[in-house]
């Protein structure tokens, strides 16, 4: 009998490091999924401010149809007008470059639940309106101040996705 005893207890501390080998990776892959939760909620983050940005950075200021009539009056109505077309072609590309990634943004926004996906989608429709407004813009078929309205929705969707999103990673970190 008392032969057993090393031997219960080397099974026993065998099972308890066993147990504490799996409660380890346990907690290994839940730290692991929450990073990656917090990771693709940061990709989301970035795709809307990247929108954001891209009036911003562009510097552009839209002239108004006053300051255009005056501007025909002088010599400088084609330097201005090939710079303005210029600056939207710019523009265009920007958002073209942000319009890449809206597709994988919006199977990363499944993941979290309709609210956030409806946000997402919303935004992403915009995106590409914004992208046929341009267009038409370039090729002087709207006038710049159509174009603005549009600009203030987007911009108010990305930011409405990236409070979203923000409220879902602080959700998740407590």
């Amino acid at each position: 009998m008392n032969s057993d005893w090393p031997l219960i207890a080397s099974a026993g501390a065998t099972l308890l490091l066993a147990i504490a080998a799996f409660w380890s990776i346990w907690q290994n892959h839940l730290i692991q999924k929450r990073e990656r939760k917090q990771r693709l909620l940061n990709e989301i983050i970035e795709w809307a401010i990247d929108i954001a940005k891209c009036e911003s950075e562009q510097g552009f200021h839209t002239m108004s149809l006053l300051e255009l009539e005056v501007a025909k009056e002088s010599r400088k109505v084609q330097y201005l007008e090939a710079d303005r077309r210029t600056t939207l072609i710019n523009l265009h590309q920007k958002y073209q470059s942000v319009d890449v990634r809206s597709e994988y943004v919006r199977s990363i926004a499944k993941r979290f639940g309709d609210n956030l996906q409806a946000i997402t989608d919303q935004t992403a429709d915009k995106l590409r309106e914004q992208l046929i407004i341009l267009i038409k813009q370039i090729k002087g078929e709207i006038p710049p101040e159509d174009r603005d309205t549009h600009v203030v929705s987007l911009i108010e969707s990305a930011l409405a996705l990236t409070k979203e999103a923000a409220k879902i990673k602080t959700r998740d970190m407590s």
